[in-house]
């Protein structure tokens, strides 16, 4: 009888752990990317960080989770910087996976926003 209950209580357990894992956001890497999930993406940016627009290459989440952004400089018609050098730190962005979801995070803002038509899968 209690090696029963030490069984049934062990499988409890087992299966509440597995139950959290899969709340757990973890990093992630693009699966199939198409111009549609890119337009997506820097949308979302854009919105995360109040930017009109933010331009990210093709090759962006595709081996890593992790990607690092900068402002562009401010120049002038001739392309001379007019401000200067710039203190800004550079913004890293993660791309996670949650659920099946895919979505972005800002780490200096601790922001996130989903992503509908990006795929992703956990590394």
């Amino acid at each position: 009888m209690v090696r029963l209950f030490v069984g049934i209580a062990t499988l409890l357990s087992i299966s509440g752990c597995s139950a959290d894992i899969d709340d757990v956001a973890v990093p992630a890497v693009m699966t199939s990317p198409t111009p549609a999930s890119f337009t997506e993406l820097n949308s979302a940016l854009g919105r995360l960080l109040t930017m009109d627009s933010v331009q990210i290459s093709d090759q962006a989440f595709s081996g890593t989770s992790v990607i690092t952004l900068e402002r562009t400089a401010h120049q002038d018609s001739a392309g001379k910087l007019i401000m200067g050098r710039s203190h800004e730190m550079p913004i890293t962005v993660q791309l996670m996976i949650k659920q099946g979801k895919c979505f972005v995070i800002v780490d200096n803002k601790a922001q996130s926003r989903q992503l509908n038509n990006v795929t992703c899968k956990a590394l």
